[in-house]
């Protein structure tokens, strides 16, 4: 590891000469003799840095990878028609929350249109109305990283 920084991304030997000494750990064993050991401690400050520079490589690859060209350009999917105008709220619907916002409040108002919402969407998907509608057959893939963790969404 300390000569893949040391080659591709820095060259001063005083950061790599820093590297190496709070990679470079030792280990007691129960008869106290030392053991040296070269990785980083959980929890140390030299693991985001070296796991940046690592994980770099994979963002190198994702983003100038040809084969991950064709699920960037997956088109978006758009909302059904039909699933919009089955679970769109009647007249009567809305007058029987009304009722209900005047006698019991504006609370129970609110859960009475969150159950009928509810309710719908289940008939809806009871009835197998999609909610989205694909363009094509290719899905959209997104990298994102943060730090050391990394996330691919699809």
């Amino acid at each position: 590891m300390v000569s893949l920084v040391k080659k591709k991304y820095v060259s001063e030997q005083v950061f790599v000469d820093l590297l190496y000494k709070a990679l470079k750990s030792k280990i007691i064993s129960i008869n106290s003799s030392f053991i040296n050991k070269i990785g980083t401690p959980q929890g140390s400050v030299v693991s985001p840095i070296l796991s940046n520079i690592y994980l770099h490589e994979l963002d190198c690859f994702i983003n100038e990878n040809e084969v991950m060209d064709k699920f960037r350009k997956g088109k978006p999917a758009y909302t059904n028609p039909n699933f919009v105008s089955s679970i769109k709220f009647s007249q009567a619907e809305l007058d029987e929350a009304e009722n209900v916002k005047k006698t019991k409040g504006k609370l129970k108002y609110w859960k009475f249109l969150q159950k009928l919402r509810i309710s719908k969407i289940k008939l809806a998907e009871k009835k197998g109305i999609q909610r989205l509608i694909y363009k094509d057959t290719h899905r959209k893939i997104v990298y994102v990283r943060y730090v050391d963790d990394f996330i691919i969404f699809v």
